[in-house]
């Protein structure tokens, strides 16, 4: 039923499909298709934990980064001055009505799809494991064709654990560390070195363990994480590797990302050092950022001409 009403490759042209019909034919598709498949056959759990603090920060209306919002904003009515106001101050009130409506109707979708999340949610945490089809796009790219998935805010990726759980170890509960680092994301430590960041972590242990234990009573410090709910299911899997040691077998997925992928790859054909450090393929003390690089040149141009355009 699911592969009627979905497309293996999603915007393909009538030559890409060809193309496509052809190579599975001759075989040339097998590693494309063994490579999708595996990605459908990792099974997943839900972060009963997440899911907990996700339902009580949607039912008690909690201000969040990025988080839905639940409740409408009052329309005020038009002022009983009105006539006195100038066009322009008429204006500027309609123009904020307007955002006002805006955000509204944008609260109506906000619980329409927050009640759906939850119940599928609900639904899935009473298994033991399940698995979320995909397929790919035009380019290539392997998506989830499902709404619920790892690929949604924070408060949805958060509840994703792998059901296929390990003992972490002690390397493994390194990675974890860097991981509750670079969430929390508190006074930019994930643009400080490695060591730094693990250590900002055995500083704030008390932190960590407070967070990971009580969602409620620590609320003030992970919701101004930089990724609330992430930071919030790594501080719990970080606990428990303090309750259990490093024998606690651990599910939670921790994201290798790459630094501009595509300037990655130029550098690397071209060996360019100077593109290549920037994007981070060389041995660096701190992580390199080529946004911001390009940035700062952006602005030193823009202070350099000195047109109109320029100076607005």
């Amino acid at each position: 039923s699911l592969a009627l009403r979905c497309q293996l490759v999603k915007g393909a042209n009538k030559q890409q499909w060809k193309l496509i019909h052809e190579r599975t034919k001759s075989g040339e598709m097998r590693d494309v298709y063994d490579a999708l498949n595996l990605i459908q056959k990792t099974p997943y759990v839900i972060n009963d934990y997440v899911l907990e603090a996700v339902n009580w920060a949607w039912d008690t209306n909690q201000s969040i980064k990025k988080f839905p919002q639940r409740q409408k904003i009052e329309l005020q009515p038009r002022p009983d001055h009105w006539d006195d106001l100038t066009e322009e101050q008429r204006k500027g009130w309609i123009i904020d009505r307007r955002k006002v409506v805006m955000t509204n109707r944008k609260v109506d979708g906000n619980n329409s799809v927050m009640k759906s999340d939850l119940q599928t949610a609900h639904f899935l945490s009473d298994f033991s494991e399940f698995y979320i089809p995909h397929n790919m796009d035009f380019r290539g790219r392997v998506y989830p064709i499902s709404t619920f998935n790892y690929q949604r805010d924070s408060h949805i990726k958060a509840m994703f654990k792998f059901a296929r759980a390990k003992p972490i170890g002690e390397q493994g509960f390194k990675y974890l560390a860097l991981k509750v680092a670079d969430l929390g994301d508190f006074d930019k430590v994930s643009k400080k070195p490695l060591a730094d960041r693990l250590q900002w972590v055995l500083d704030n242990e008390e932190l960590v363990y407070k967070v990971g234990n009580d969602y409620v009573d620590s609320f003030e410090i992970w919701s101004k994480a930089d990724k609330p709910f992430e930071f919030l299911a790594a501080c719990h899997e970080y606990t428990q590797v303090m309750l259990h040691g490093f024998s606690y077998k651990s599910g939670l997925p921790i994201g290798l990302d790459g630094s501009n992928s595509a300037a990655q790859h130029y550098s690397a054909a071209s060996r360019s050092y100077e593109e290549g450090r920037m994007v981070n393929l060389t041995v660096e003390t701190r992580p390199q950022d080529v946004y911001q690089v390009v940035a700062e040149r952006v602005i030193h141009d823009c202070k350099q001409d000195s047109s109109p355009m320029a100076k607005l």
